[in-house]
């Protein structure tokens, strides 16, 4: 039976492409296994053409892989006939053929509409044109031609409008232009929030789960094994949502699996769950979607609720508007303080299971009314119990009838309970708190009118805020489809793929490690991210006889042939095999090889470099000493061991690049963050969280899993470690000019830093000795995100004037000196007659010992020569304000007149600014980044960074360059970028960033 455009799931996305390489990854339903064959053309085109000489990678190589009973991923690679390569800079186009089906004949190169699961989705045609084949533009012959896109941290539900789709907008009037069209696309982290989704999207991706794995939706093809706290034996689950489901996983992750986001209520689990998360970030087709009708339901229910809320807080108070109502009245002081606070907190969350599916709450059935009582608040406690009684007392006044006073539900418990069930559902958030946390979470105002005033608008922000920002990025997933299909992408994971703590301190690792459950879903997880994104990568790491496809062989065992009889489980050995090879177990001595997810790409002078810094960090027992802090089990790791370092980075460029030519360092977190942020914004941000905390209530052990702790808002920047950083910056010292691209962040901004490495080095003081140094020029550009803006501070952060203390602040100065063998030696330097300060003593006694050279008094003693120096600054765009360009108008300043007037004029003035002007220097919207080069063929002068994010009049469609900043890379441009010559002041700072910073003469 012949494909259907219904049946192409994801893809074409364009992959790895090289001189002589050509990958297109696709995902199709299907049911068997269906030849992929990829022919490739020059130029524009609709395939009539003669394809170019050339062979695809033979199955036997290369096959595709079942990840379902009707899941097939293919990742068709297309080498030219040898010995000719594909045209340098052209524009080539291609055509992928899915048992003998190609594009056109699945109606994917023209507009119009495709039904499949019951939706009726928006089709582009794939080459910009009818009848048009996507294209893509060949690895240019000189670096200084490369351009490049990037952009990272897209979040299906994420606050802000997507910027991914804006990207076709761009590629769309230039696709035919080899001068203008982009070579790379870079996803340096967070392809999909897998810990973030929003429970209706978890709930529609079972159904397609369900339709991949071929079982019904009420079953499962794979199960995850779950050990309570208080269990001594794990129990294997089916992986549906009857056993774990959305918007109540949050207690079971956080409490029995060890995680430690506050974002878990409707994780992803299952490989079907990771795989739909993808599938449904990537295309349209996947989704079973009306948003208009999911609201409809989701109001009626949030009435019910309002309804019945309103009923209890009358009854609570007494109120003589409602005589119906009785008067709950408590003689003791106390008590009366104790039912005026406790049960206030309780009634809003009474109700509130109505807002949950009724298969969502279905497991409850098994629970008993002691448990169902238990988890009201009963719990052992004298305060706990006290307070359920009062609200026993206040229940049965107002509703006689028998039962528990908890909250159950519509449904009854079953005659029969399984027991099994009833322990899952006693560890899972209760229905009640996640409806009242999830769906109702609004405070309920006492005004009736505003009461009755449900909003049923998307755009009025309510509880459905949810299912308007799912509509949003869905809207736009055929722009995203269009662009991944003719731009070759390259992908990175970080964090959210996984879990947003993923291996931050020692004790998750441990945990997580030790727990079955948090093993489970990280392996789901790992292997969900190899086959949809480190796959692609670097194709020929996954050929026949590779641990990458001894990986892919191993997903296909485990869930290829999985059924509702026979599942995927943690006993399969390809189970274990996957999680010794994800360094999940480990195995003495080791079984199977460990998997590699870092790569390079070589072209002509310039090499990317992308880092896996999530599976090799560090958890030595010294891992924070180096800023003074002892081992301890909740210490953030390190983003690499050394040995890890010295696996991924080379000492030296490879053959065929000359030193002189550029490094791309691709870095999920920023390598030189940006000061201000790291040293003041995000301690305000952790301070804030910790202040608003709320005090215990009757619902303590539901508030627990949700609470902030030790690693909330991620604290992992390189700066953590100086010992890693200095390393690293070590490392790279071979290559004249190193461009890190990150993510992570949720903010854009440039800064570059001169790193000068001393050769030679040797303990005399001695002015003869001074080693030669060498100089590499760092400059860090980061992009992000495409869609997770924060919505809180932004406003605030806006203003010009953190703008300015974040600029001034990231000119750092540092001299350092290489660590000794001897931990007992004294520090570099020892003071003469002018003490030195504490700050000062403890940098110089840091592992590796650092200091700013100004902060060094000038009859300080060297006793050892420095072995590095450093000095970064902020790099902003240094074209003029263009207010008048921007949408809507500034209001207009009041400046005479009366002074009430004046200030109400200036103040308005402000907050216009800070919630429309974009800022020069870092940008904390939704923005993707461009970076293309100037300069001689050989050797680029300039690196031109531009932040492109959306217009600030409100229009979500298209996007334009708010930050343009050019980078100088060579000298000759760097003395073409100073300061005139009457600017004193500027050229000091110039004249600082291009010498090393040091202590003049270094006298004794």
């Amino acid at each position: 039976m012949a494909l259907t455009a219904g049946d192409i799931l994801a893809g074409p996305i364009l992959r790895r492409v090289e001189p002589n390489l050509v990958s297109v990854w696709i995902a199709y339903k299907a049911s068997a296994p269906l030849p992929v064959t990829l022919k490739v053309f020059k130029g524009l085109g609709g395939g009539s053409g003669a394809p170019l000489a050339g062979q695809n990678v033979a199955a036997d190589k290369n096959p595709v892989v079942r990840a379902g009973a009707n899941f097939f991923v293919a990742l068709a690679m297309w080498e030219p006939a040898a010995p000719t390569q594909l045209e340098a800079g052209q524009v080539h186009s291609y055509d992928i053929e899915i048992g003998g089906t190609g594009l056109a004949a699945l109606g994917l190169l023209k507009e119009g509409a495709i039904t499949a699961r019951g939706t009726v989705h928006e089709q582009l045609p794939l080459g910009y044109a009818d009848d048009q084949l996507p294209s893509f533009l060949a690895p240019p012959a000189t670096v200084t031609d490369l351009r490049i896109l990037q952009g990272s941290c897209r979040s299906h539900s994420g606050n802000g409008h997507d910027a991914m789709p804006a990207i076709d907008d761009l590629i769309d009037p230039i696709h035919a232009d080899p001068l203008k069209r982009p070579h790379m696309l870079w996803l340096t982290g967070d392809q999909i929030y897998a810990d973030e989704a929003a429970p209706e999207l978890i709930g529609m991706i079972a159904g397609l789960s369900a339709e991949l794995f071929g079982h019904g939706v009420g079953e499962a093809a794979e199960t995850l094994s779950v050990k309570l706290r208080d269990e001594s034996n794990a129990i294997d689950y089916p992986v549906n949502v009857e056993h774990f489901p959305p918007s109540r996983r949050g207690n079971l992750l956080n409490d029995a699996a060890g995680f430690t986001s506050t974002s878990t209520e409707a994780h992803a689990m299952g490989f079907g769950e990771f795989c739909g998360m993808y599938l449904t970030a990537w295309n349209n087709i996947g989704w079973n979607w009306n948003a208009e009708e999911l609201l409809a339901s989701q109001l009626e229910q949030y009435r019910d609720y309002l309804r019945l809320s309103r009923k209890l807080r009358n009854f609570l108070k007494g109120d003589p508007a409602h005589p119906e109502a009785p008067v709950f009245a408590v003689s003791d002081e106390r008590d009366r303080v104790i039912v005026a606070r406790r049960l206030a907190e309780m009634f809003p969350f009474f109700e509130a299971w109505r807002m949950l599916p009724a298969e969502w709450r279905a497991i409850d059935r098994h629970l008993s009314d002691t448990a169902v009582e238990q988890a009201w608040g009963k719990d052992g406690t004298e305060a706990g119990d006290k307070t359920f009684e009062f609200w026993r007392e206040f229940k049965t006044l107002i509703s006689p009838a028998a039962g528990t006073t908890a909250p159950r539900g519509d449904a009854p418990a079953v005659p029969t309970p399984d027991p099994r069930k009833a322990k899952l559902a006693s560890a899972l958030t209760p229905s009640w708190y996640a409806g009242r946390k999830y769906f109702a979470n609004r405070d309920l105002p006492d005004d009736e009118e505003k009461l009755a005033a449900i909003p049923d608008k998307f755009e009025k922000a309510t509880f459905h805020v949810r299912i308007e920002r799912l509509e949003w990025g869905y809207r736009e997933l055929p722009r995203v489809r269009r662009l991944l299909a003719n731009v070759p992408v390259y992908m990175t994971f970080d964090d959210h793929e996984i879990t947003d703590d993923w291996n931050i301190t020692p004790r998750w690792a441990k945990e997580t490690r030790s727990n079955p459950l948090a093993r489970g879903i990280i392996r789901n997880g790992l292997a969900a991210f190899t086959l949809f994104q480190g796959w692609g990568n670097d194709p020929r790491a996954y050929l026949k006889g590779t641990t990458g496809r001894k990986v892919l062989d191993d997903i296909q065992e485990l869930f290829g042939g999985a059924t509702a009889a026979a599942p995927a489980s943690a006993d399969k050995p390809a189970a274990l095999r996957l999680e010794q090879r994800f360094d999940l177990v480990k195995v003495q001595p080791p079984q199977v090889e460990r998997m590699h997810w870092h790569f390079t790409y070589d072209g002509p002078n310039y090499q990317f470099i992308a880092l896996d810094t999530r599976t090799w960090r560090g958890f030595e027992l010294n891992d924070n000493t180096d800023i003074g802090v002892g081992f301890s089990m909740d210490g953030t790791a390190t983003l690499l061991t050394a040995e890890a370092l010295r696996m991924q980075i080379s000492e030296q460029p490879p053959p065929g690049i000359d030193p002189d030519g550029v490094t791309f360092l691709i870095a999920p977190a920023p390598l030189i963050g940006y000061p201000i942020v790291e040293s003041l914004v995000q301690p305000i941000i952790n301070l804030a969280d910790m202040v608003h905390l709320k005090a215990p209530g009757p619902f303590e052990r539901w508030d627990r899993s949700f609470r902030v702790g030790r690693v909330n808002r991620d604290p992992e920047n390189w700066g953590f470690s100086p010992a890693l950083l200095e390393a690293m910056f070590a490392r790279l010292s071979t290559r004249a000019r190193v461009l890190v691209l990150s993510g992570d962040v949720h903010y854009s901004f440039t800064l570059r830093m001169n790193y000068w490495g001393y050769k030679g080095i040797v303990e005399a003081p001695d002015q003869t000795t001074w080693p030669k140094k060498s100089l590499t020029r760092f400059v860090q550009m980061t992009s992000s995100s495409f869609r997770a803006q924060r919505d809180d501070l932004a406003p605030i952060v806006s203003i010009d004037l953190l703008q300015q203390l974040g600029h001034y602040s990231s000119n750092v100065r540092r001299l350092g000196w290489a660590p000794l063998a001897d931990f007992t030696a004294p520090p570099p330097v020892k003071p003469g007659t002018t003490a030195f300060n504490f700050h000062l003593a403890r940098t110089l006694s840091n592992t590796p010992p650092a200091a700013s050279p100004e902060a060094i008094p000038g009859d300080a003693e060297f006793l050892r020569r420095p072995a590095w120096a450093l000095a970064t600054e902020m790099l902003q765009d240094n074209r003029p304000d263009r207010f008048d360009d921007l949408v809507p108008l500034r209001p207009k300043l009041v400046t005479s007149g009366d002074e009430l007037a004046c200030l109400q004029s200036f103040g308005e003035f402000h907050r216009w600014q800070a919630l429309n002007t974009l800022p020069r220097h870092w940008m904390w919207w939704a923005n993707f980044t461009e970076i293309s080069f100037s300069g001689t063929p050989t050797q680029p002068a300039f690196a031109h960074h531009r932040t492109h994010t959306f217009d600030p009049s409100g229009e979500f469609k298209s996007t334009k360059p708010f930050i343009a900043i050019d980078i100088p890379l060579t000298d000759q441009a760097e003395a073409s970028t100073a300061p005139p010559a009457d600017d004193l002041e500027a050229n000091k700072l110039f004249a600082r960033m291009q010498e090393p910073p040091r202590r003049e003469d270094f006298h004794p």
